[in-house]
C-alpha cells in the first residue's frame, strides 16, 4: 500500500488514516506508532523500536523521533521538516537524496555507517553525534555547521 501512495497518491483503501489536511495521511508501520504530522514515535513515550522502516520517499513533519531506534531505516528520498531526531540511533540509516532543514533537530546519538550520498542538508547545527564511516557522495551542505 505504502508504495502505490508513493507513486500514485492516497489509495482508495481501507487502513489509512486521513488527516485535517487532503494531502495528509498516516502511514501504518506495524510497530508502535503511524507516521503522520505531530506523531510521537519517541523512546521516551512507548519505547519505539523503528529499525529497518521504510519510510522512503515520505514527506516527515513535525514527528518526535527522539531516542528512538532507526538502525537500517530506509529514508531515502524523504524529506524531513521540523522532525525531532535527538538521541535518535540512525546507525547504517539510508539517507540519500533526503532533504534536511533547519527546523530538524539533527542531533542524534549516531550516523555510524549511515549514507547521505545525494542528500541536501540546509541551516543544520550538528553539535553531537557519531559520523564514523558516513558516505557524503554528491552531498549539498548549505549554511549548516558541524562543530567538531
Amino acid at each position: 500500500m505504502w508504495n502505490t501512495m508513493r507513486t500514485t497518491g492516497i489509495p482508495q483503501t481501507a487502513g489509512l488514516t486521513l488527516l485535517s489536511n487532503a494531502g495528509d495521511y498516516a502511514i501504518p508501520n506495524f510497530k508502535n506508532c503511524f507516521i503522520r504530522p505531530q506523531a510521537d514515535c519517541s523512546w521516551k513515550t512507548i519505547r519505539q523500536n523503528l529499525t529497518g522502516i521504510d519510510l522512503s520517499g515520505a514527506t516527515l513533519t513535525d514527528i518526535d523521533f527522539s531516542g528512538a531506534y532507526l538502525r537500517y531505516a530506509n529514508l531515502s528520498g524523504t524529506t524531513l521538516r521540523g522532525v525531532d531526531l535527538s538521541e535518535a540511533n540512525l546507525a547504517r540509516a539510508d539517507m540519500r537524496g533526503s532533504t534536511v532543514d533547519g527546523t530538524t533537530n539533527f542531533q542524534a546519538k549516531t550516523f555510524y555507517r549511515a549514507d547521505f550520498s545525494g542528500a541536501t542538508l540546509t541551516d543544520i547545527s550538528i553539535h553531537k553525534g557519531k559520523f564514523l564511516f558516513t558516505k557524503w557522495e554528491n552531498a549539498t551542505i548549505r549554511n549548516s555547521a558541524f562543530p567538531y
